[in-house]
């Protein structure tokens, strides 16, 4: 499930819309507090899945989604029971 969220807002946030970006940061920081807020077991965590839509989503993304991916990277290492 959060592979399919994470995906959504990933589209969402390179938009051309400013309040169709604006939602997306919404969404996507809400998104991070339930991550972080979760007791998070690394079973259920699709590394894998994660990894390969970073790196696709890396070589095609806009540079300021860049930035989106990489706090993205900083946030799932945070997560201190990871």
């Amino acid at each position: 499930m959060f592979l399919q969220a994470f995906e959504a807002v990933a589209e969402l946030i390179a938009d051309s819309s400013g309040q169709v970006r604006q939602a997306a940061e919404y969404l996507n920081q809400t998104l991070k507090t339930l991550i972080n807020n979760t007791v998070f077991d690394q079973k259920s965590f699709d590394l894998r899945g994660f990894i390969e839509i970073l790196s696709e989503k890396i070589q095609t993304g806009p540079s300021n989604f860049k930035e989106f991916l990489l706090d993205w990277l900083m946030t799932i290492e945070e997560i201190p029971h990871f």
